[in-house]
């Protein structure tokens, strides 16, 4: 699906707004016009999962300790999910990975067992505890954003979305006495979105680490 260009989405933003008529004193706006566009599409990108971008990679979890020198092609920055089979090719049991791992949990990380937890390095992983044999892994996450700055660009999530956050950022800038009613759709809109997708779970960033405790691996 083509969604529509900043140059587009901006035109519009501009009449929707009052400035259509301005002629070209009309273009002291189009570098904020075209700031409400992008944030927009940044704030959306982060609150929601796109089935446009979403993806699912796998990977093999070598063994050993220390950093996994992985190079993926994903967006590190916005992983959904990881998962590790413990069981076999053939009878696959697939068990979550959490993220983050704090310095007392490398007590018990020296103990051979299957991959528990995951922390990003750079563009790669540190995993413990210690493997006691390859792992294969499997991983939900988001294609990053496409460039979003020049006229031409088109815009990498739903269009109507994106235009009508603009908008209500707009109109609550400029302070249009709608602003409101503006602000209102979009809660609507973003509710029924964030409904449909694992029952109004959304994506946590990255500092928002899982506070279970380590579990003991187990022992070769």
């Amino acid at each position: 699906m083509a969604y529509r260009t900043l140059g587009e989405l901006r035109q519009e933003l501009q009449d929707r707004l009052g400035f259509g008529s301005a002629g070209s004193s009309g273009n002291i706006n189009r570098r904020i016009l075209a700031s409400f566009l992008r944030d927009a599409q940044w704030q959306l990108y982060w609150q929601a999962e796109w089935p446009t971008l979403t993806n699912v990679g796998d990977f093999v979890i070598t063994s050993g300790a220390g950093s996994v020198a992985y190079s993926p092609s994903w967006n590190m920055d916005r992983i959904i999910r990881m998962m590790v089979n413990i069981g076999s090719v053939d009878s696959p049991q697939w068990l979550p990975m959490l993220e983050g791992i704090e310095l007392e949990e490398y007590n018990a990380s020296h103990i051979p067992g299957y991959p528990v937890r995951y922390e990003r390095r750079g563009t790669g992983f540190e995993i413990i505890p210690t493997r006691d044999r390859d792992y294969t892994g499997k991983v939900k996450y988001m294609s990053p954003l496409s460039r979003f700055s020049e006229d031409k660009d088109a815009a990498t999530i739903d269009d109507g979305i994106v235009f009508l956050m603009a908008l209500a950022n707009g109109k609550a800038h400029y302070k249009h006495r709608d602003a409101d009613i503006y602000a209102s759709q979009l809660t609507a809109v973003l509710s029924r979105l964030k409904a449909t997708q694992w029952g109004n779970k959304r994506f946590l960033p990255s500092d928002k680490r899982d506070v279970e405790p380590l579990p003991r691996p187990q022992v070769v």
